[in-house]
């Protein structure tokens, strides 16, 4: 009897832990530490894939949730200036600083968007703004970073471009060479590192 009863205990043991284990393991995956926490990391996913459709409807969901949240507004404002929609892009990041006046990757992001249009005051201004309020900003994606996804080239940085700037915006204007298509393109965006 007490033979038998080792023989049962052990299995249903092992498997009320796994019962426990996967209880557990389901509650972390999907317990969410704000609304639409979820649909942000799903947006990222989609924006690493570049599949922008799919991440503006992920983060369209997030921001949907939890609207008053920089960071999420943030990546909203990214997704759509690849999708090529500078106004609705500029219209995000502007809230994101709104909501978060020190949000220096927002910054960074608006400086972008301004560079890419041409609005090289703009973009210098966001630049040293972005800088000044954090200067790790300035180094750019680290080489494990880069490692991970199969980047060769060092990428340009907001301080490389913005010093770029300056010195062409001292030459006379006929001389100035302030957009660089190549180079430019290969400037990184600026996530937030934590969300709070």
């Amino acid at each position: 009897m007490i033979f038998s009863l080792k023989k049962n205990l052990i299995p249903c043991a092992a498997i009320a832990v796994l019962i426990l284990y996967g209880y557990f393991f389901a509650r972390s995956v999907t317990r969410e530490d704000f609304p639409g926490e979820n649909d942000y990391r799903l947006s990222n996913k989609h924006l690493e894939e570049k599949n922008y459709q799919a991440a503006l409807e992920s983060i369209d969901r997030a921001v949907s949730k939890s609207p008053g949240l920089p960071p999420l507004l943030l990546t909203r404002g990214i997704i759509l200036m690849f999708l090529g929609l500078p106004e609705e892009s500029r219209t995000s990041l502007d809230s994101a600083i709104a909501l978060k006046s020190d949000f220096a990757e927002a910054y960074a992001n608006r400086g972008i968007l301004h560079d890419r249009a041409g609005r090289y005051k703009e973009a210098l201004n966001d630049y040293r703004m972005a800088l000044g309020l954090n200067p790790k900003l300035a180094e750019g994606p680290g080489r494990l970073w880069r490692f991970i996804r199969n980047v060769q080239d060092k990428q340009i940085t907001i301080r490389d471009r913005a010093a770029y700037i300056e010195n062409e915006m001292k030459k006379p204007a006929a001389e100035r060479k302030l957009k660089y298509e190549p180079e430019d393109r290969k400037q990184r965006m600026h996530q937030p590192g934590k969300l709070f």
